[in-house]
C-alpha cells in the first residue's frame, strides 16, 4: 500500500485513518505493519496490513475477528 492508497470503511464509505493501537486496545497479529481505523468513533472496523492483511471487526475484549464481506454496509 503506498502513501496515497488508504482503505475505505465498508460500513461508512469513508477513508480510514492510520491508527497506533495501545496494547490494551487490540491484540494485533504478529507481522502487522500498519493499522487503520474508521474515522467514525463508534465504528469497530479496522484494516491491517502485513501478514494478516484485511478488514477486521474489533471485539470488546480487544480481539480481532475477520469481517465478512456481506452485511457490512
Amino acid at each position: 500500500m503506498n502513501e496515497t492508497d488508504f482503505p475505505i470503511c465498508p460500513k461508512h464509505d469513508s477513508f480510514m485513518i492510520e491508527y497506533n493501537f495501545e496494547p490494551w486496545e487490540a491484540v494485533l497479529p504478529q507481522g502487522t505493519l500498519e493499522a487503520f481505523r474508521c474515522p467514525s468513533l463508534g465504528c469497530s472496523i479496522v484494516y491491517l496490513t502485513g501478514a494478516a492483511e484485511g478488514l477486521y471487526t474489533l471485539e470488546p475484549r480487544g480481539t480481532l475477528k475477520p469481517c465478512s464481506s456481506s452485511g457490512q454496509k
